[in-house]
């Protein structure tokens, strides 16, 4: 009786571990994914205004020195 009810309770916590487990890291891995996604957004937006500004200060320099001049 009790070898019984102890392999009932195997079965049903190995069944739970086997159905969960997958979902689960799929669920981890695309959260993962998203994460580096919206990383990656984020060092290619910074890269972009980075240019943007330089290319700014550049032009702004440029006009300066030929005021100057």
């Amino acid at each position: 009786m009790y070898i019984c009810k102890c392999m009932d309770l195997f079965k049903k916590t190995s069944q739970r571990f086997t159905r969960d487990n997958p979902r689960d890291r799929r669920k981890e891995f695309s959260k993962e994914k998203e994460k580096k996604k919206k990383e990656k957004k984020m060092v290619i937006l910074q890269f972009q205004t980075s240019i943007i500004n330089s290319s700014k200060e550049y032009k702004e320099s440029k006009e300066e020195t030929i005021q100057v001049i």
